[in-house]
Order: C-alpha cells, then structure tokens, then sequence
C-alpha cells in the first residue's frame, strides 16, 4: 500500500465532526510532543470532545489545557498527574476515570523515555524505560476496555492507538522477557515494540469491536532529546539537522495519527462495512492486519499510513510457537507482582 496523501488525511479527519459532539478520548503522554501533536488534532477536528490528558508535568498541563480551550472552545479537558512508570499509578489513574466514565471512543498511548542509561529500575521492581513504553501501555489498555466495550457495542467509535516502534523489533531475549538479566537498550526497544505488536494482536481477537493501531512515527521534530546529557543532546540535535529532509512535522503527525487512529481503512474486526469515520472505504482498500489478514481490527503501521513489514517473518514464527500467550501471562504475572508491591 502507497502512502496515504495528506489531502485524504485531511478529508477524513474532516469527518470526526459527522460523529457528533461528545466524543470521549484519553491521551497518556498528551503534555508534550507527539500525543501533543494528535490532541491538538483531534481536537480540532472533533465537535465538542471531552478529552483526559495523562502526564507528569502540571506545568506542562497547563500550559497544553490553555491551548486546547484556543483550539476548540467547547471542548472539555482534563488534566489527571501521574507518572506512568509504575503501575500503581496507572491503576489509580484509571479507577478515577472509570468512576467518571461509561464509555471511552479512544485511547492514545505515546508516553516514552530518551535515555542512554542502564536498567533503572522503580521500586515495583521494573526498568522505568519499559514500564512507559510497555507495561503500563498495555495496563491502560486492559483497565479502560470496557470503556471502550462499551462505545463499540452501541456502533460508536472504539480506537487504541499506541505510538512506538510497529513491526521493525528484532528477536527477543524469550528466556527473559522483562529483561531482568539481559538488559540493553537494544534489548529493550526489541522487547517493547514486539511484545506490543503481538499484544495488540491478541486484545484485537478478543474485543472485536475495537480496532488497535501500532505506529512507528519516523523522525518526528520533537524536544525529546532534552532528556539526554548535555554532550549527548548536541549529538542529537546535529543527528536531527542531518535528517532534517527526512523529518515529518509535529502538526502533519498529529494529522495523519488522528487518521490512522480514526479511518475505516483501519477498522475493528467486526465493523468492517460500518461507516464508523473517514471518508468511505471500499473492501478492497482496507488495509491488512498484523496477522495478514485485511480488516483484522489491529494494525502495524509506517508514519504515513503504510503497513509496516519489517519483522513480519518474526512475527509468524512467534504465532507459530505461541509466544502471545507466553508475553501476556509474563505481562500478568508482572502485574499481579506489581499490585503486591513489586520487587520480587
């Protein structure tokens, strides 16, 4: 598949507006850069949304709820502070949303750690870089699915789109799957992005009705590298000059995540002829699933759009031995360890 035109991004994202007022999203890791870039997206080109915004920065907060209110101002938006390296965190964030909350239209993951340290681990007894990028992704996902049940089964729209490194992680350490041993950050982004491949996979087969989206951004413009030593920043910068042809902007990736985050081209698995959003889509330019089948409700995808093969031979031989079931029950023993107070 080509590469979607920004004018189709454009159409289609003009179409949120036909779903009505009150569309309900949350956004962890919405303060800065890009779940920045897709809040501000979204929010201009939905009727009234209500949107939760997740984050460590109040500061930061602030800031983003003011520009909200200039970008839609009848939108309703909440900041709820918590940092999402630990789990206990994520939980309590998502009890409050689920006292508040009935249902949930969509849920945006890209909360995510620069760094060039070892394992770090939080007191939970996780490397603080894989808990953002993966386990407390996946528990955010696991506690607000019945949010987002629930919009499915009254045919309203029900997206997961989480944004790290779709279909381009290489093998795992599969004797050591949280990497207590064999920790590196090579290690680490394979780990992550594979285990969230194949989990996405799963949550799709199971809840049909909500479609799950991984991306892989590309060089995005982004101040992520301000985390980084001051030696290691100018590198970063004159890496980010050097790439600068091949860089998207914060405001065309907020654009083209909304559509990939919202487009029949990407459906559930059971609303594959529903008009959900997006400009209509014929059968055949529904785009192939993670599994290769078209219309599998989850998907891996380039920073425009295209579906991202780079790992598809690992991904099978993973199907072939199980190896879904092997992440999800390590994920659920991580979290149950976590909910008795980590470090064993």
């Amino acid at each position: 598949m080509k590469g979607i035109s920004l004018d189709t991004v454009r159409t289609s994202n003009a179409t949120l507006k036909t779903l009505g007022p009150g569309l309900l999203a949350v956004f962890v890791g919405g303060t800065s850069g890009i779940g920045e870039s897709i809040l501000k997206a979204f929010l201009g080109a939905a009727v009234a949304p209500r949107v939760y915004i997740i984050g460590r920065s109040r500061d930061a907060a602030n800031r983003i709820v003011k520009e909200c209110q200039a970008v839609s101002e009848t939108s309703e938006v909440e900041f709820l502070q918590a940092d999402v390296s630990e789990i206990a965190n994520v939980d309590q964030t998502c009890s409050e949303i689920l006292r508040k909350e009935t249902r949930l239209n969509l849920l945006v993951l890209t909360t995510g750690i620069l760094t060039m340290d070892g394992r770090n681990e939080s007191p939970e007894g996780l490397d603080r870089k894989m808990a953002v990028h993966y386990y407390s992704r996946m528990r955010f996902i696991s506690n607000l699915l019945p949010l987002l049940a629930s919009s499915a089964s009254s045919s309203q729209l029900s997206r997961v789109m989480t944004v790290l490194g779709a279909g381009i992680g290489n093998r795992m350490v599969e004797s050591d799957l949280g990497l207590k041993t064999n920790f590196s950050l090579s290690n680490c982004g394979a780990h992550c992005g594979v285990m969230t491949d194949l989990m996405l996979e799963r949550f799709a087969a199971t809840w049909k009705g909500t479609a799950f989206v991984h991306t892989a951004p590309g060089v995005v413009k982004t101040n992520l590298g301000s985390g980084l030593p001051t030696c290691l920043r100018a590198a970063y910068k004159v890496a980010g000059q050097l790439l600068a042809p091949w860089t998207v902007g914060l405001a065309e990736t907020g654009e083209r995540h909304l559509y990939m985050a919202t487009s029949n081209r990407y459906p559930p698995s059971e609303s594959l002829n529903a008009a959900t959003c997006g400009t209509p889509i014929e059968k055949n330019d529904v785009a192939e699933g993670s599994n290769g089948g078209r219309g599998s409700g989850a998907y891996l995808l380039n920073w425009d759009g295209r579906v991202q093969k780079q790992n598809a031979n690992l991904l099978e031989e993973y199907r072939r031995t199980a190896m879904a079931e092997k992440i999800w029950k390590h994920t659920e023993d991580v979290f149950d360890n976590c909910n008795r107070g980590g470090n064993s």
